[in-house]
């Protein structure tokens, strides 16, 4: 995907996150420290970050002018990763655009995670464990914990589930520089289906995407489903009930 168009979908993505928070701060109590007005802040600083930092990487750092009256007053030195400036200033942009886009996809993932995980602590109580023989309780994984709830509320269908699956896998990728490592160490390949596209997961290799896709794509299609999962949740009547979910992560 250009990057003209990357900067256009996130933007897209804002103005949905912008809104939504603002909506709910109007017609749902407006308490800053409210989860389900977090989860929207978090995102739109994760989006607007992002997008602030491509158009740098994509104007202002390509310019020779920038480095020669910035870089002294911060005692940094020029970077040169060839004999080329040119080239160099390419290297130097991929560099970033490869930081931004795992940064990008890492800080939604956790956004959803942390604010899904507090609206169920709430509103679902013993749902967020699974129980010992012994009497303890762990806290369940995120994508059992999302099945859970999803399944209660009756917003599982097959192609959601696929979503968990495929979407789980591509963040425990990160770990791993995006190379799939299964949790039982089989080599055998396993092939998911979501909105109409596959995913190829074989062991120790690198993620397959469709032959039209790319990362970003896959990234910004994640995002825009997490947000619409957690719009589903906080709009079922079991949720949307409570007045006040509080994000302790927050100051009010």
């Amino acid at each position: 995907m250009e990057k003209t168009q990357i900067i256009r979908n996130l933007e897209a993505l804002f103005q949905v996150c912008y809104s939504k928070e603002q909506n709910f701060l109007r017609t749902g109590g407006g308490k800053q420290n409210d989860a389900r007005v977090t989860f929207h802040k978090h995102l739109i600083s994760t989006l607007n970050s992002t997008i602030h930092l491509m158009i740098f990487s994509d104007t202002t750092l390509s310019t020779e002018d920038w480095w020669a009256k910035k870089l002294p007053k911060y005692k940094i030195n020029k970077r040169i990763f060839s004999t080329s400036t040119l080239e160099s200033r390419q290297i130097e942009k991929r560099y970033i655009d490869r930081y931004l886009q795992f940064s990008f996809f890492n800080s939604v993932f956790q956004t959803f995670e942390s604010s899904f995980r507090i609206i169920c602590e709430k509103c679902f109580g013993d749902e967020n464990y699974i129980s010992k023989e012994n009497g303890e309780k762990n806290k369940r994984d995120i994508k059992d914990l999302c099945e859970v709830i999803l399944k209660k509320l009756d917003l599982l269908d097959k192609d959601r589930e696929n979503f968990l699956e495929i979407v789980i896998h591509f963040k425990n990728s990160l770990h791993n520089n995006g190379v799939y490592i299964s949790e039982n160490q089989k080599s055998t390949p396993t092939t998911y289906r979501w909105k109409h596209n596959s995913y190829l997961f074989s062991h120790s290799k690198q993620i397959k995407l469709e032959s039209n896709s790319d990362l970003w794509t896959e990234y910004i299609k994640f995002t825009r489903e997490l947000i619409s999962i957690f719009t589903e949740v906080i709009d079922h009547p079991t949720v949307k009930k409570y007045r006040f979910i509080e994000d302790i992560t927050e100051i009010a």
